[in-house]
């Protein structure tokens, strides 16, 4: 089993507490102002969003390791199939959740698009304690 860095452990506590702040945003909405959709469905697809924005998370910083140990056109071909294989995945779980009736399409693109907000955090919370 391959270990991963610290950075793509904050990356990935980041779509947690991300995923986490949207779920209670996103129920007070449906349970207090519109109910739009079926809770449940709705924390499901957060759960399947965010587990996929983890998952790309963790095939991002193998597709960097792989790509680093080779020349630069295989480099090149690697990180583009990386690119293509991270992006298959997400189409493959946004189709599966417009198709399966207990998973919310809209919770899993929120849990898929919890990664940018994600970074950004981090990358802010991360010069807090730098003496830069």
């Amino acid at each position: 089993m391959t270990t991963i860095s610290g950075t793509a452990k904050q990356l990935i506590y980041g779509v947690i507490a991300v995923s986490a702040t949207v779920l209670l945003a996103g129920l007070s909405v449906i349970f207090f102002i519109f109910r739009f959709d079926d809770p449940l469905a709705f924390a499901s697809g957060l759960l399947l969003g965010a587990a996929t924005a983890s998952a790309r998370v963790v095939l991002l910083e193998k597709s960097i390791a792989r790509a680093a140990g080779k020349g630069a056109q295989a480099a090149i071909a690697g990180a583009r199939l990386g690119f293509l294989a991270r992006y298959a995945l997400t189409a493959g779980v946004l189709a599966a959740a417009a198709l399966i009736p207990g998973v919310s399409l809209f919770g899993t693109i929120a849990g898929v698009l919890s990664l940018q907000p994600a970074a950004y955090l981090i990358s802010r919370v991360s010069h807090i304690g730098s003496k830069e």
